[in-house]
């Protein structure tokens, strides 16, 4: 093999290589420069839903009723959707993710999603039709987590309303089921410490709703958070007339 030869072969390597590492770079670099697709901020607050109907909130393996039983869900308990972009609502079951180790099927009358629409109108609904307590904790999701709906102040006006039924129901309950205790009541603590920590008080402190005890009228009053809320976020609506009146009414009553 000539010395020419060698040369020319040494320089079509050299040439190939030069060409081989500029595109591998030239690649490197264009794909850098892709944006990365990141789910929009409004898509992906629509993915999250929250169980509202306990009586149909049991996750199960398959979307089949027959299917074995996971897990029954509490009203007010946060899901993901398993679902890419606004999930359709003509489906009688959700794909849900309810922790690393556990996702399964729900029936979709269990649960509602910000993003969805009408599922505030539903969930209003669905607060009409129901008891006291079903009713505060799906007005508490709607007013915490739908934050365009329109019926924001109207849930809230009723939310409060029954905070304060509520309170007063509490004083009757707790009245009669401490009765017996508070003649044993160990040293350092007194009355007051044995109300303000009464267990009926639990389920509400965990779903944000205040109801609190007053010392001197020895009875559970509602905070009027919501009240406030309304005062505050819609001063010139009918509601915030009503809440305004609400609020006069559980200072007047504390003053008596």
């Amino acid at each position: 093999m000539s010395r020419r030869t060698s040369v020319t072969r040494l320089a079509v390597y050299r040439i190939l290589r030069f060409l081989i590492i500029s595109l591998i770079l030239t690649t490197a670099l264009f794909a850098a420069a892709v944006p990365t697709k990141t789910p929009k901020k409004n898509g992906a607050k629509s993915l999250h839903a929250y169980v509202f109907d306990d009586r149909f909130s049991v996750v199960r393996s398959r979307p089949d009723v027959k299917a074995l039983f996971l897990r029954r869900l509490r009203a007010g308990h946060r899901v993901f959707l398993a679902v890419g972009g606004l999930p359709s609502k003509n489906v009688k079951y959700r794909r849900v993710v309810i922790s690393r180790k556990l996702s399964g099927w729900i029936p979709a009358a269990a649960v509602v999603a910000p993003g969805l629409p009408g599922d505030d109108e539903r969930l209003f609904r669905y607060a009409a039709s129901q008891p006291r307590e079903k009713a505060m904790v799906a007005l508490k999701i709607l007013t915490t987590h739908f934050d365009r709906t329109p019926l924001r102040a109207t849930a809230l006006l009723r939310l409060g309303q029954l905070a304060e039924e509520e309170a007063g129901q509490l004083t009757v309950e707790a009245n009669r089921k401490l009765a017996r205790e508070e003649r044993s009541l160990p040293e350092g603590v007194d009355e007051e410490d044995l109300f303000a920590n009464y267990r009926g008080l639990d389920r509400w402190a965990s779903n944000g709703v205040r109801i609190i005890y007053h010392k001197e009228r020895d009875r559970f009053v509602y905070s009027g958070e919501a009240y406030l809320e309304i005062i505050r976020k819609f001063p010139g609506s009918s509601e915030a007339a009503s809440a305004r009146e609400r609020l006069a009414g559980i200072e007047d009553a504390l003053k008596e």
